[in-house]
């Protein structure tokens, strides 16, 4: 991995329509640095694997670093949708935190917490 701590991609069909967008944010102190991936998707595209895919592609590329152990994706307990991708992904629940995120409207939410271990 670069030495950044974010990284943003986008998302295309092999036929180049948008999709969404994804990427890495690194997180932890140097010495324990692990990445946390972030995606959305238009609701045209949803359902059709494309996250799913790039959530892949992005797990390979992270564990090709030799210093990578660690890849969580977090999401609100109320979007099964993306909870279906992170599983379908291969990442396992680690954890369920009680209101440490904002909603969009601004209110204290819950956070599922998933994770992929080498």
């Amino acid at each position: 991995m670069p030495r950044g701590r974010d990284y943003a991609l986008l998302m295309f069909t092999h036929a180049g329509e948008f999709v969404g967008g994804t990427g890495f944010h690194a997180r932890g102190a140097a010495a324990a640095r692990y990445y946390e991936i972030g995606y959305w998707c238009r609701t045209s595209c949803a359902g059709q694997g494309y996250v799913t895919e790039a959530v892949k592609a992005l797990l390979r590329h992270a564990f090709s670093a030799p210093a990578v152990h660690w890849v969580e994706i977090r999401c609100d307990p109320r979007n099964r949708a993306s909870e279906r991708v992170i599983v379908k992904a291969g990442l396992r629940k680690e954890a369920h935190l009680r209101k440490v995120a904002r909603d969009a409207g601004g209110k204290l939410s819950d956070q599922l917490v998933f994770a992929k271990v080498r």
